[in-house]
């Protein structure tokens, strides 16, 4: 899957949506995808979230402690 966003009056293409079974598979998918900046990554394994940001590293997003969140609301449309 991928999308396109416009932000600061810039538009992106090619952000994608990735689904890793586990850590494993996410980092070997950091090692051979090119992907865009804000192309996210979710690892079933772990329940973990990342998205790439514009240096090219993978950050951790928040996990929701109790009530929902918009980092859970988003994974609900995953």
């Amino acid at each position: 899957m991928f999308n396109i966003i416009k932000q600061n009056g810039n538009t992106s293409y090619g952000i994608k949506k990735y689904l890793c079974d586990t850590t494993a598979d996410f980092e070997e998918l950091k090692k051979k995808e090119k992907a865009t900046p804000g192309s996210t990554v979710f690892v079933a394994e772990t329940g973990n979230s990342y998205v790439l940001n514009n240096n090219g590293e993978y950050i951790a997003l928040p996990q929701g402690g109790g009530g929902s969140s918009a980092v859970d609301c988003y994974w609900q449309f995953f």
